[in-house]
């Protein structure tokens, strides 16, 4: 009763843009999921490259929603957005962390189409939408440093395995999200 989407079906918190922004972080499960895989892949890096994919998925974002704010849209955005972390998701369930260049390949696209599908989806119930994308920005840059920092601290052994795990599950999600997008409406 308390999140019923048709409590929320017109328009945003009035908390103001920033504000909103930064709520959109933890109130859109879609953006739940990607940052948590996001911030456990960001975790599997060697120390020395662990800021970079982080960066490159935040700059990314941003680049999507500055292109989603100059009217690029793609249909359907659930799809866009299932993509991003459905393959993030396959990527932690790899472990991959070998190729730098396939690491920020794979985090700049990530952080666009998620910056895109959320901007297509959010920006036009937004008031003031360059508040909310710094906002956005802002809550998405704590939120994988949060949980990159607290993978780190993880000891070796199965608490390893079970990060891959998750990535296979948010990948699985993903790829059943995909699977729903595709499917026609009867």
């Amino acid at each position: 009763l308390a999140w019923s989407p048709a409590a929320s079906a017109h328009g945003g918190l009035n908390i103001g843009g920033f504000y909103q922004g930064m709520a959109t972080v933890v109130l859109h499960w879609e953006q739940v999921l990607f940052l948590l895989v996001t911030g456990l892949w960001c975790a599997q890096q060697a120390p020395a490259r662990r800021p970079l994919p982080g960066s490159v998925i935040v700059a990314g974002m941003a680049a999507g929603l500055v292109l989603a704010l100059q009217g690029l849209n793609f249909e359907p955005t659930l799809l866009i957005g299932a993509i991003a972390y459905a393959g993030v998701g396959l990527v932690v369930a790899a472990q991959q962390r070998e190729q730098p260049l396939l690491s920020i390949a794979i985090a700049a696209g990530a952080g666009l189409a998620n910056g895109l599908a959320l901007g297509a989806s959010e920006l036009e119930s937004v008031t003031q939408p360059w508040l909310f994308s710094l906002g956005l920005l802002l809550g998405a840059g704590m939120s994988l440093f949060y949980i990159t920092a607290a993978a780190v601290r993880l000891p070796a052994g199965w608490p390893w395995i079970g990060v891959r795990v998750i990535g296979s599950w948010v990948a699985a999600i993903g790829l059943m999200v995909c699977a729903f997008a595709l499917t026609p409406a009867p």
